[in-house]
């Protein structure tokens, strides 16, 4: 159901799925037109059946670098359109008006409704589909439909609905976006948002309603979208985050839903709607919120899982390389894939060595206790297979295999290696890897047991999770990290200790915390003590003039969205062509 069309108002959208409204945060100016362009081409080229871009109606009601009402921006509307016309995509614009002012002045609602107009007419005039507004806090609208506030003031939203719906083409749609959170917080009967809803719909003013889903769970909606439909009769869009399409088909199935905004899934793979359409692997969206918290920072939207985004208008100018080029990358963890992806994307011959039997490195251990990290990989190494990558496994890759392949370039990737404090020397203790690789033999022997975990505090949180599932154990991380903002018992309270502290001796079963507590334990557990690995091929590279680079924790440790960024930031540098 999600790929069927849905047609209204004479316009077709080829599926459901949809961009909605998101602040990219790059610069609004001439300098950054291909940069916004070439996101959006991106997005409507991996199959989105609309995009949703934004525009203050004033510059002064704009924030964090949104485009606004200005000579510039009819051009920059024009220019997107056309863009998504190319791949049968609609465009959607939102109009807002960012400020909550609680003494506006009659003559400042009557300048905000004619910049409400005048911005929605350029907009229609410049290729633009639909008019969405927001309504969501922080807008200046949420203040008259969230409280009790005077009959003027409330006229003011409706009226500035009229106008526009009286300003622009019949055909063009109008929706307005509300928050689900807002709607939560008050009894669904007596909320003012949905009062108001319903009045503007039966007032004709108002076409589609779009629901901001920060919950992403539509299992827990129903019953809110079941009274619209039964209340209110209109049609719905819906935020949410790809889990189960069953769940999407069915809402659409019961006419719930008419249309589905997946924007973070967007941001996390611009393919992703030719992409389950085809039964391709995608990168799904992690749920970090990264790319919202960077925004709201004032800074340009970004995914620690996909390096590319707002990278698009470069990525389309380099030239796929005319000669059948080798490149070597050697290792097989994050930093060591992307480099393969994006060397073959150049179009160089690339060859993959690693010593290992699987792809992903350290991040295999994780993948073990976490979905979303397993999926991750898969589709990494899916992007490998179709890219034609050569990989090369169970390899301990030296100078002369490496010169074997008469390379044009090489890129390190070997990782780090685990070293163990000598103060677990003699003691009980085990690695993380063998606890995640080797997890029933860990059960059988330390059921009921005292387990320490000593390392970071998220990675330990996921191995004590991981361990607690498949037995009873009493467990006491330890970290000696710097920088801690929470504790970990926010998260993790079942039985779960965290001590900040440095350890200062172990004896067979007593872990010394600075000489002042103590903690016995049965088992150990080592989730930490990594070094860079050895870099020594890069000397004989440089013997024989052979260009290499050094990346990843290779280079310098550090996370996997750091990895990712090397390996991708890499080839930003070296091969602009």
């Amino acid at each position: 159901m999600i790929f069927t069309p849905f047609i209204f108002k004479e316009k077709e959208f080829k599926n459901r799925l949809i961009m909605t409204a998101i602040n990219t945060g790059f610069d609004f100016d001439y300098k950054s037109f291909d940069k916004i362009k070439e996101f959006y081409r991106e997005r409507a080229k991996g199959g989105a059946a609309a995009i949703t871009t934004m525009c203050a109606v004033e510059e002064c009601s704009t924030v964090n670098n949104i485009p606004f009402n200005c000579e510039s921006y009819g051009l920059l509307c024009n220019e997107i359109s056309n863009i998504l016309k190319e791949y049968n995509c609609k465009h959607i614009v939102q109009l807002f008006y960012y400020g909550n002012e609680f003494n506006i002045t009659s003559e400042k609602i009557e300048n905000i409704k004619e910049n409400f107009i005048k911005t929605a007419k350029i907009c229609v005039e410049n290729g633009a589909d639909a008019i969405e507004i927001d309504f969501n806090k922080g807008h200046i609208f949420s203040n008259f439909i969230c409280s009790d506030i005077s009959l003027i003031e409330n006229n003011f939203t409706i009226e500035i609905l009229k106008d526009i719906k009286n300003n622009i083409d019949k055909n063009i749609s109008v929706i307005i976006n509300i928050s689900l959170e807002d709607i939560l917080v008050e009894n669904i009967e007596n909320s003012n948002i949905l009062k108001f809803i319903k009045k503007v719909k039966e007032l004709n003013v108002i076409d589609l309603l779009r629901i901001s889903n920060d919950i992403y769970d539509v299992c827990e909606i129903d019953n809110i979208l079941n009274y619209i439909k039964y209340n209110i009769d209109i049609p719905v869009i819906l935020d949410v985050c790809i889990h189960d399409e069953k769940i999407l088909n069915n809402l659409i199935n019961k006419d719930l839903c008419c249309l589905f905004g997946i924007t973070k899934n967007l941001i996390a793979d611009k393919a992703v709607v030719n992409k389950i359409s085809n039964s391709e692997n995608y990168n799904k969206c992690q749920n970090c919120n990264k790319c919202i918290e960077n925004v709201l920072k004032n800074k340009e939207i970004y995914c620690p899982f996909n390096p590319e985004i707002g990278y698009e208008y470069l990525e389309n100018s380099h030239r796929r390389i005319a000669t059948a080029k080798k490149l070597v990358v050697v290792g097989g963890g994050v930093a060591g894939m992307m480099a393969a992806k994006k060397s073959a994307d150049r179009g160089y011959k690339t060859i993959l060595i690693t010593n290992e039997s699987r792809l992903g490195g350290k991040l295999n251990m994780k993948a073990r206790m976490d979905y979303y990290t397993k999926s991750f990989l898969e589709n990494l190494e899916s992007d490998l297979k179709n890219l034609e990558v050569e990989i090369v496994y169970n390899t301990l890759a030296d100078f002369d295999i490496i010169k074997s392949y008469e390379p044009y370039f090489v890129v390190l990737a070997m990782g780090s290696v685990q070293n163990i404090d000598e103060k677990f020397y003699g003691k009980n203790y085990v690695t993380a890897e063998n606890v995640i690789y080797n997890i029933h033999e860990f059960v059988n022997k330390y059921n009921n047991k005292k387990i320490v975990i000593v390392g970071e505090k998220t990675f330990s949180s996921d191995i004590a999770n991981y361990i607690k599932n498949n037995g009873n154990f009493d467990i006491t991380i330890i970290d000696n990290g710097k920088n801690h903002k929470y504790s970990i018992n926010e998260f993790y309270n079942d039985n779960l200790n965290i001590i900040y502290d440095d350890i200062f001796d172990i004896n067979e079963n007593t872990i010394y915390i600075n000489n002042k507590t103590s903690i016995n334990y049965d088992c150990i557990i080592v989730a930490n003590g990594y070094t860079s690995g050895n870099s020594y091929i890069s000397e004989r590279l440089m013997d024989e003039r052979i260009s290499y680079s050094i990346i990843g924790d290779l280079n310098e440790l550090g996370n996997t969205e750091k990895s990712l960024k090397d390996g991708f930031e890499l080839f930003l540098r070296l091969f602009i062509a």
